[in-house]
């Protein structure tokens, strides 16, 4: 079976959209129909697994962030770096106090982003099949956003020289790709089960 008929396969049995594969057979041979069967099996799959793995990536997400954000407030209250407060800080935003200072909103918002992260490491690894890897990858730049984070907020959680903080946030980042790619791995697991 060819790569396109395999991906046709894959489309009958994940959606309706293709009915059969004459259909995927006849939009093949339309001028840019091998695209469109690509991108349509890609959207397919993408949704099949949002759909499937929102529950999986609210609840490892949930668990890693707090672990992250556990990390840094161990870290905060035994060394006096403020890494936790640095972390869930959202005073930039352009947002009402009341709502910028809700230590509530604060963690929240921490724990979408970690929930967004392992969804976009999730669909990258079930492409690339490599979640540790691509885990790192991801957090290693995110973790460069110290800088330009620091620069925007208007609250200064600690002040410069910044090499102790950044090394401590590096490893503390480096920790939780390596958890994340670990939550990754056991959703892939799970879905070869199925």
């Amino acid at each position: 079976m060819n790569v396109h008929l395999q991906r046709s396969y894959e489309i009958d049995r994940y959606t309706p959209l293709c009915a059969n594969h004459a259909k995927s057979e006849s939009l093949e041979k339309q001028p840019g129909g091998k695209l469109q069967v690509i991108l349509l099996y890609t959207e397919v799959q993408i949704r099949t697994m949002t759909g499937n793995r929102l529950s999986d990536w609210t609840l490892f997400g949930t668990i890693a962030g707090a672990l992250l954000a556990c990390f840094f407030y161990a870290i905060e209250q035994g060394f006096e770096i403020n890494l936790y407060t640095f972390l869930v800080n959202i005073d930039f935003l352009p947002l009402p106090d009341y709502i910028i200072y809700s230590y509530l909103i604060q963690f929240i918002s921490h724990l979408v982003i970690t929930v967004i992260l392992i969804a976009v490491i999730d669909i990258l690894s079930a492409r690339f099949n490599h979640p540790i890897g691509i885990s790192v990858i991801i957090n290693t730049i995110m973790s460069f956003t110290f800088f330009p984070l620091y620069q925007i907020a208007v609250t200064k959680p600690f002040h410069p020289p910044f090499i102790l903080p950044f090394t401590l946030w590096f490893i503390g980042h480096l920790l939780f790709a390596v958890l994340i790619g670990y939550f990754v791995s056991i959703l892939h697991k799970k879905k070869e089960r199925y």
